[in-house]
């Protein structure tokens, strides 16, 4: 039994096998809702899909409704780099369990790091996430063994497996960035050697470009507006949203967010240095699309993938990854 989970700043993803044999994922927000008991025995989410996660003292609710659990003024997601140590985390990624039918025993779960975390945070989530994981029925998932990679490189493993050509890019050096939620990360790889000194992660995903859109929003409705997970929504659909009851474009507005990417995009340069010696450039993430352009100033003669899937592309990559070390290993 394999589990995959990648727990981002913006959205937890997992995947499984059908029955067919094909590789499926799905995903819900990360938000991970603090409640309270009362609130739990008055009904307050009945009806919703959610999952009511107990740890020590706390509880939280998750799952594709949880945004519905908070109050107006919040946002439910940690942006911070203790965001992996937190309870909240510990709550998603149970919460995945439950989504993927609360398996009572995992040979291997693989879940990813942000590259600057990895080295420095690998072993400690890795004892972390073995062992029981109480679920909220009752019933328990014990955790044979943990496996931390970073996160691009559940991507990369997602587009060489997905179109044959692992082979082909063992021998030469490949660019996956992942644009995700809060960072942008990106790996120098050849195969699964990761050139660590040309890799990186820096602020800049997409929650600071929906910053930078509710600021520009505020201005031409002149009023207030920051509404950042409807915004979310929008953007991923065609950067149109109602406001009032009135369809609402905001596309003409994205200019205004360019220097965001730009700043992201020069970092990465300024990391991974010459572009002349990297074959095949692989976008991955949930605001791969929102990058493209911009990653494409810096890459302009390098070959560029955009995979399909990006949002889910790293937790499939890490499917692939415990196939392969459990095929290894046993």
């Amino acid at each position: 039994m394999i589990v995959a989970v990648d727990i981002g700043y913006g959205n937890v993803k997992y995947a499984w096998r059908r029955d067919d044999g094909s590789l499926a994922a799905g995903h819900f927000p990360s938000i991970a809702a603090l409640s309270v008991a009362r609130e739990l025995n008055d009904g307050a989410t009945d009806g919703l899909n959610v999952v009511r996660i107990e740890i020590g003292h706390e509880c939280y609710v998750v799952g594709e409704d949880a945004g519905l659990a908070l109050a107006g003024h919040e946002s439910g997601r940690i942006l911070n780099r203790g965001y992996h140590d937190s309870n909240p985390y510990l709550a998603l990624f149970r919460g995945a369990l439950t989504y993927l039918g609360k398996p009572r025993h995992v040979d291997l779960v693989v879940t990813g790091l942000p590259v600057e975390y990895i080295q420095t945070s690998r072993d400690r989530l890795e004892k972390r996430l073995v062992g029981e994981h109480p679920l909220p029925d009752g019933s328990i998932t014990h955790i044979r063994r943990a496996w931390v990679i970073p996160q691009p490189v559940g991507g990369f493993l997602h587009h060489a497996i997905g179109h044959g050509v692992y082979q082909d890019l063992r021998n030469s050096l490949s660019l996956i960035v992942d644009c995700g939620f809060f960072t942008v990360d990106w790996i120098v790889a050849k195969g699964l050697k990761v050139a660590f000194e040309r890799s990186g992660s820096t602020p800049g995903g997409v929650s600071q470009i929906l910053v930078k859109l509710t600021q520009a929003v505020s201005e031409e409705i002149e009023e207030p507006f920051n509404d950042v997970a409807r915004l979310d929504e929008a953007v991923r659909n065609g950067y149109r949203m109602d406001l009032y009851g009135r369809p609402y474009d905001f596309g003409h507005l994205m200019p205004r967010v360019r220097p965001v990417m730009d700043q992201v995009c020069q970092r990465l340069l300024d990391t991974v240095g010459t572009m002349s010696d990297i074959g095949t450039v692989v976008l991955v993430g949930g605001g791969a699309a929102l990058y493209q352009d911009a990653i494409r100033k810096i890459c302009k003669r390098n070959p560029l993938v955009l995979v399909k899937d990006p949002m889910h592309a790293n937790v499939k990559g890490f499917y692939l990854a415990g196939e392969e070390r459990l095929k290894n290993d046993g």
